[in-house]
Order: structure tokens, then sequence, then C-alpha cells
């Protein structure tokens, strides 16, 4: 009989132990690792903020990412079209069906290498700068992952104070009475 109530009591802590732990939830103390977090976001775009629970950054990375590419896809077309419409009205065998449907209407006849070379640098320059924009919204999504990870332990309570009072301190073996200010994040 007292072994039964020793594996009863055994079996009552066991017990109580476990509903203690499930009542914690598992990412309560979760604590990330700034460089595995900053790995993460390196090898895949938004690995890092996933790893961080931060769920809800990934829409705002995905997007920006999306609208980057596709900005990135519409000047390179639009790039190679004219790009392909100046090489050709320029060509000693001009091809009339790859630059007639691009020419604008009313435009001067004279003009059209001019304007397919206008807009074939323009279409360059936009295409560059959102190239530049895709590493720079790349870049930024692994510092916030970086960042968030560091900053996880960081106190944001809402007991921001200023405490004003006045100091006695030691100087060179005499006494010397100050104020003193503290600030409490």
């Amino acid at each position: 009989m007292v072994a039964d109530a020793q594996d009863v009591s055994i079996s009552d802590s066991v017990v109580a132990k476990k509903a203690e732990q499930e009542s914690v939830p598992l990412y309560a103390n979760f604590q990330p690792d700034p460089y595995k977090s900053l790995w993460l976001a390196l090898a895949i775009p938004g690995a890092g903020q996933i790893y961080n629970r931060k769920y809800w950054k990934l829409p705002i990375v995905y997007g920006l990412g999306v609208g980057v590419g596709y900005a990135i896809a519409y000047t390179n077309r639009n790039y190679q079209d004219y790009r392909n419409a100046y090489q050709s009205i320029n060509s000693s065998i001009p091809n009339p069906d790859l630059y007639e449907p691009m020419i604008p209407d009313g435009y001067p006849a004279g003009s059209y290498s001019n304007y397919f070379k206008t807009q074939m640098d323009k279409f360059r320059r936009e295409r560059d700068i959102s190239i530049v924009a895709a590493v720079v919204v790349y870049a930024l999504s692994v510092i916030d992952a970086f960042v968030d990870a560091q900053l996880s332990d960081f106190d944001v309570s809402p007991d921001l104070s200023i405490k004003v009072a006045p100091e006695v301190q030691q100087v060179n073996y005499h006494q010397a009475v100050g104020v003193g200010v503290g600030v409490k994040f």
C-alpha cells in the first residue's frame, strides 16, 4: 500500500509539472539568434522574418519584391522593343513591322530614329533604377531580420520617467551637493 501512495504522489507531481508547462506557450521565451536570422534572410527573402516570428512582415517583403520584379520586367521588355526598333530603322534593310506599330500618331517621319533612341535610353535607365531598387529591398529585408532579432529582448515598457533629486557626492575628499537627473527607460 505504501508503494501505491508513493506512485500516486509521483504521478501527481508529473501531471502538475506537465500542466504547468502546457499553460506557457512554447514561443513565450523564444529569443531569436540574430546571425541565424541574418543567414536565413540572405538565403531566402522573408525567411529571417519567419524565423523571428514576425509573419505580418511577409506580405510587405514579398509585395515589394513582386513590385520591383514587375518593374524590371516591364521596363526591360520596353527597352528591348525600342532597341530592336532603333536597330531596325538604322539598318541597311529596315523592317517596318518592327517599328511602325511603335510610332505615335502624327510624329514627323524624319525623326523616328531620335524618338526610338530617346525611348530606348529612358527605359534602360528605368530598368537600371528598378534593379537598384530590387537590391535595396532585398538588403532592407535582411537588415530588418537582423535588427529585429537583435532587439527582440529590448524592453518596450510604457514606464518612461525622469527623476530629479538632490545628490551628495565625494569630490577630492570634500562633500559636494548637486542635482542628479535620472531617466528611466
